[in-house]
């Protein structure tokens, strides 16, 4: 599948773009995890310990942001994070499409039963996200979990399983069958007319 918002993180380079991006922004009210003090041995630890990690594009050649996959204890368990190395940058849009990206790789390319996200109630683009895509749920309130903007603040964990995830791999595979469809009907409406065209020109 081909992604517009992310690049896996796959090199040194990549993973130092990553690395920027975990200590650039300590104070972010966008990161999932909350504002973060992190040193940069600390965040290549971070990112050496992903099953996956993505680079979130910005408008020029650096890296807006970083979306984390983490492999839980239980088989099939993921747990996503989202880093954002400038909070003005990171729109509500650019969430969505990433996180969006980054669960229709995870549906597609291996067995996930379960994928989660946790986050502080402050965070208005990533309740937005939850809100808004298919199939997450809101299953709990995790009392006094973040502390932001000099204050505790309640997290909410939001996830997406079972049914939900059979349904998102579903709309993957039934986009490439639209398309082969479309093409089909395009290349018969156009043999019908080079016949007909043909025909019609034999016959004079």
């Amino acid at each position: 599948m081909s992604m517009k918002s992310l690049s896996a993180v796959l090199d040194a380079a990549t993973a130092e773009g990553a690395v920027k991006v975990l200590t650039g922004n300590p104070g972010s009210l966008v990161t999932s995890t909350g504002p973060q003090w992190i040193a940069e041995t600390e965040a290549r630890a971070v990112i050496a310990g992903c099953a996956v990690s993505f680079l979130i594009a910005g408008d020029g050649e650096d890296p807006v942001g970083v979306v984390l996959v983490r492999r839980m204890q239980t088989p099939g368990h993921l747990r996503l994070d989202i880093v954002s190395g400038d909070d003005s940058r990171m729109t509500a849009e650019k969430i969505g499409d990433s996180l969006r990206e980054a669960v229709d790789f995870l549906t597609a390319a291996s067995e996930v039963a379960r994928i989660d996200m946790c986050f502080g109630v402050y965070n208005e683009p990533l309740l937005q996200y939850a809100v808004d895509a298919p199939g997450f749920r809101f299953e709990g309130v995790l009392r006094d979990a973040f502390f932001a903007a000099g204050q505790y603040w309640e997290g909410v964990i939001v996830s997406i399983t079972g049914a939900d995830i059979a349904a998102v791999r579903s709309a993957d595979g039934a986009e490439p069958a639209a398309r082969y469809r479309a093409i089909a009907s395009r290349v018969a409406e156009r043999i019908t007319v080079d016949l007909a065209t043909h025909c019609a020109s034999g016959a004079r």
